[in-house]
């Protein structure tokens, strides 16, 4: 699931329609402002993508974000720390390049 900007009640709002997901593009590069536990729990996500530059000048993506998934047994890939992310899908199992 791509999230583009979505913030927390906008997410809120998509959560139970999308039900589970496989793959989580995490919204706003890892703010603050986005995901909640609530979220998470709905979606189920197996992976979580974290598209945010290296040494961001914003601190992203935010400490909070990280202990979330943390907290949640999420593997979460960041392009900050493991560069380009590429996810490949037959649209029933995918891999990670």
């Amino acid at each position: 699931m791509l999230t583009g900007d979505a913030d927390e009640p906008t997410e809120d709002k998509i959560a139970p329609l999308a039900g589970k997901i496989t793959v989580l593009k995490v919204s706003h590069h890892g703010s603050s402002t986005g995901m909640d536990k609530n979220y998470l729990d709905q979606l189920k996500p197996d992976l979580v993508v974290i598209s945010a530059g290296k040494n961001s000048k914003y601190g992203l993506p935010a400490k909070q974000t990280i202990a979330l998934l943390n907290q949640e047994h999420i593997k979460a890939l960041r392009t900050d720390q493991n560069g380009e992310v590429e996810v490949i899908s037959d649209g029933k199992s995918y891999k990670i390049n």
